[in-house]
């Protein structure tokens, strides 16, 4: 064999190196990259999770509790602050400088 050949021989091998440490670099930043994006998708579903499943704090029994809006039954005094959604048809009893945005509802547009 003459030193050429050796030569380009050791060429080719030190690109296959190189080639495989790229490949990998790649493999492990799509990983990284694959659990970073499924924690952010694991918290906006938790998000998702909270607003999908109000609760209300609630007057039951005489105690004040928060619980899902959806084991409100009949008798509950539901309990609203400023910012708060609605978690049932309600009957007001009392309020102070009330103002309600019914646009999401009505489907008027928002200005």
């Amino acid at each position: 064999m003459n030193p050429v050949n050796r030569g380009s021989a050791s060429l080719h091998n030190h690109g296959e190196w190189v080639e495989a440490v790229a490949i990998l670099l790649i493999v492990v930043l799509n990983a990284i990259l694959g659990v970073i994006q499924e924690s952010r998708a694991e918290e906006a579903l938790a998000a998702l999770k909270k607003l999908a499943g109000p609760e209300a704090q609630v007057i039951r029994d005489g105690s004040r509790i928060t619980l899902p809006a959806r084991e409100l039954v009949p008798g509950d005094l539901v309990l609203v602050d400023a910012g708060s959604f609605i978690p049932a048809d309600l009957r007001l009893i009392e309020s102070v400088n009330l103002r309600i945005d019914e646009a999401a509802l009505t489907g008027e547009s928002v200005r």
